[in-house]
């Protein structure tokens, strides 16, 4: 049997129906009326988002692409834009579990790529503002989104030869690694005169 690979390492994007080395977190949850204790995917680093976005508790991302089909159906539409805080969170503990990518169903909780329209996150347009224009990280490795560290080598390419951010939807060009602004942050419109 072959050793998984930690889905950290990627320089591609993960292939659904493989499994890899993913890491997680013990939290605590309401899932159908009973409160349990789930082991949940986690992306990126312990974090917390007041600079631009207001939110200054710590927490993880939870990384959609590798929770059981069964929990992502009984969370629902809960999961859209949940993240894990200290408050939810049995131990700081973080364990790599054998986990199966699985192709993402159209959901607005990891779907940054759909239109999105701004006033949907009353942040999109401080973050948009901040980050357009300026430039990703590059490394050995590919690039890194300048707002909180995370590769952007292994995700998948729009058709406008964008990768965008999982953690906070900042989309970056591939080819010169400026930032286009947030996904679904609609593009300035400018009048010309005559």
């Amino acid at each position: 049997m072959s050793k998984l690979v930690d889905v950290r390492t990627l320089t591609t994007a993960p292939v659904v129906g493989a499994f890899y080395r993913v890491p997680h977190v013990q939290s605590l949850a309401i899932v159908d009326g009973m409160a349990g204790r789930f082991w949940l995917p986690t992306l990126g680093s312990w974090h917390e988002d007041g600079e631009h976005i207001d939110f200054k508790h710590h927490h993880y991302h939870m990384d959609l692409r590798f929770i059981p089909p069964r929990l992502f159906r009984k969370l629902g539409t809960r999961i859209a834009g949940m993240v894990l805080t200290e408050r939810g969170i049995v131990s700081q503990l973080r364990l790599l579990r054998r986990r199966c990518c699985r192709e993402m169903p159209d959901h607005p909780a990891h779907n940054w790529r759909s239109t999105r329209e701004s006033s949907h996150e009353p942040w999109f347009p401080k973050l948009h503002a901040a980050y357009v224009g300026r430039s990703a990280i590059r490394t050995d490795k590919g690039l890194v989104c300048p707002h909180k560290g995370f590769p952007l080598s292994g995700l998948p390419e729009d058709a406008l030869g964008c990768v965008t951010c999982p953690l906070h939807a900042l989309r970056f060009s591939v080819d010169t690694g400026e930032c286009r602004g947030v996904a679904g942050t609609p593009r300035p419109t400018y009048t010309l005169e005559a």
